[in-house]
């Protein structure tokens, strides 16, 4: 399974964040495709998300579960995660996970997921949003796997 992360923004090489994505993402045997996008030009916020949108879905790989990162989405419980991943994996061919900027995500975004998932009722910045993701699929792996990382 190809985990695929669009994200608007880039984060910093050097930054703390960066590093600790890469650390859960060399400990993942699934290949992850990290795409970082921004828009050029100044927009009222509600055309910014619609050309985010257009930005974020225009790489998106075909058959893969998509889901948007939102504060207005599902909140699961680790458990619950690990258990759409493994029927992601048994149904699709990657799943695709989609950050917004700093005014979240379009209604048409939102719609043309699979699944609205929010890691927490509270907004996070992007680059504090891409380490949590990373640990998630880790702890999900582990999950899967019967490894005993997950604790509760």
């Amino acid at each position: 399974m190809d985990v695929h992360v669009f994200c608007i923004g880039k984060l910093k090489l050097s930054s703390p964040e960066a590093q600790l994505e890469a650390d859960y993402v060399s400990k993942l045997r699934w290949p992850v495709h990290v795409n970082e996008k921004q828009v050029k030009k100044a927009y009222p916020p509600e055309v910014l998300k619609q050309e985010e949108t257009k930005l974020l879905l225009s790489s998106c790989p075909s058959g893969v579960y998509k889901v948007v990162l939102d504060e207005r989405g599902d909140l699961l419980s680790s458990r619950q995660f690990a258990d759409l991943v493994q029927q992601v994996q048994e149904h699709f061919q990657g799943i695709a996970f989609f950050i917004g900027g700093a005014y979240g995500h379009s209604p048409e975004m939102r719609q043309k997921a699979d699944k609205v998932w929010a890691l927490s009722p509270l907004t996070f910045p992007h680059f504090m949003v891409r380490p949590i993701l990373m640990e998630q699929l880790y702890r999900a792996q582990t999950l899967l796997d019967g490894h005993p990382y997950h604790k509760v």
